[in-house]
This record gives structure tokens, C-alpha cells and sequence, in this order.
């Protein structure tokens, strides 16, 4: 039965991982418009850039990219894990392992704005922030993290020692 639950929860910080990947396609910042006071999707592909006519208007940070693209390989590696009743005597250490690289996607999404910003030269006299993008991107590679350190380090039955 434990065995079971643990399963499960392989499979939700899976699906999470794969919500973090799909977050890739959503708004990747938000602009501020000063003139309606509020905040609106800001139209450019941060992530590969964006030319116009052999000319280039923004020059793409690649680097949050990666922080979308590993969860989903890494869903794909806590999948085939559930499978692999071999791989059980280095379960615990595989799970951290992954557990640590959601939580460096996590903070690589978050910079998205931050090397944007950097990678155009453009600096604080812009107003921006995340879009929705890297914010769910975010939380669900945390979420993910969070379930793998569980899984890993939550005692069976077997290793509690009852008074």
C-alpha cells in the first residue's frame, strides 16, 4: 500500500512538471501602460527573440527557456521510474536529485524579466514583470520539488521504530 501512495505522488509531481512545461506557452511578461494605469501582455518571443525584416528587435534570454523545458524530461524520467522496480535501491537519491533541479527551474523561470531585460540592454527605465508564464511555471516545478522530497524522504513502515 505504501508503495502505492508513493506511486501516486510520483505521478502528480510528473503531471506538475508537465503543467511547468505547458507554462511555456503562456505570457511570458507583462507591460505597464501608463496611460490606463494597468497591465497588459507584452507581445515579443522572450525567450527566442524576435527579428523583423533582417533586422533584430529583441535580442532572446535562452536561459529561462531551460528552466520550462527540464521538468517535462524530468516527468518523463519519474514516469519510466514507476516502472523500474530495479532502480528502487537508488530511488531516494534519484528523487532529491530531481527534487533540487525543479526548485533551480523554479528560479530560472523567475529570472525570465531579469535577463530579458539584461540581454536587450534595456535596463530599469522599462516596466516590466513576469507574466503568467513563469509565475505558474514556477509554482508548479516548486510543487513538484516539494512531492519528490516527500516521497523520497518520508519513513516506511519499516524504518519507524515504535516505543
Amino acid at each position: 500500500m505504501k508503495r502505492y501512495v508513493k506511486n501516486v505522488l510520483i505521478y502528480f509531481a510528473a503531471l506538475f512538471g508537465i503543467i511547468a512545461f505547458l507554462s511555456l506557452f503562456s505570457s511570458p511578461l507583462k507591460i505597464y501602460d501608463s496611460t490606463k494605469d494597468t497591465w497588459y501582455r507584452y507581445q515579443i518571443s522572450a525567450f527566442l527573440g524576435q527579428n523583423s525584416k533582417n533586422f533584430e528587435v529583441y535580442k532572446g534570454a535562452f536561459v529561462p527557456a531551460i528552466g520550462f523545458i527540464l521538468p517535462i524530461l524530468m516527468s518523463v524520467v519519474l514516469i519510466v521510474e514507476s516502472f523500474k522496480p530495479s532502480w528502487s535501491r537508488k530511488i531516494t537519491v534519484l528523487n532529491t536529485i530531481l527534487a533540487v533541479v525543479y526548485f533551480l527551474c523554479a528560479v530560472l523561470v523567475l529570472l525570465t524579466k531579469e535577463l530579458f531585460l539584461d540581454a536587450n540592454n534595456l535596463g530599469a527605465n522599462l516596466y516590466i514583470k513576469n507574466g503568467s508564464g513563469p509565475i505558474m511555471s514556477a509554482i508548479f516545478s516548486t510543487m513538484s520539488g516539494i512531492l519528490l522530497l516527500f516521497v523520497a524522504w518520508f519513513p516506511s513502515e519499516q524504518d519507524m521504530d515504535f516505543i
